[in-house]
């Protein structure tokens, strides 16, 4: 793992070193009829996807909703909230 927060594996059998870059921890409240989702600012290299369900996993698609960065963190509301709604960070 390097200074800033990469992660290298060495695959032996394939003579390679892969770089990785390690998932932003994501938190989600729900309040009354909406929902906030919050990952920290300094994750860079992610897009926010969302999908009305997790078993359809060709419905995943870049967020459509207002990004909100404060420097700290960044955050998407939704509201009102109709139905489920699923979110993932997608490394690009």
């Amino acid at each position: 793992m390097d200074g800033a927060g990469n992660v290298y594996v060495a695959d032996a059998d394939n003579n390679r070193i892969s770089k990785g870059t390690p998932v932003p921890t994501m938190t989600a409240w729900q309040s009354g009829g909406s929902i906030t989702v919050s990952w920290p600012s300094p994750s860079t290299g992610f897009v926010l996807q969302t999908n009305g369900s997790v078993r359809n996993a060709g419905g995943w698609a870049d967020c459509g909703y207002s990004i909100r960065d404060d420097g700290t963190n960044k955050t998407v509301s939704v509201s009102p909230l109709t139905g489920s709604l699923f979110f993932r960070l997608r490394s690009n």
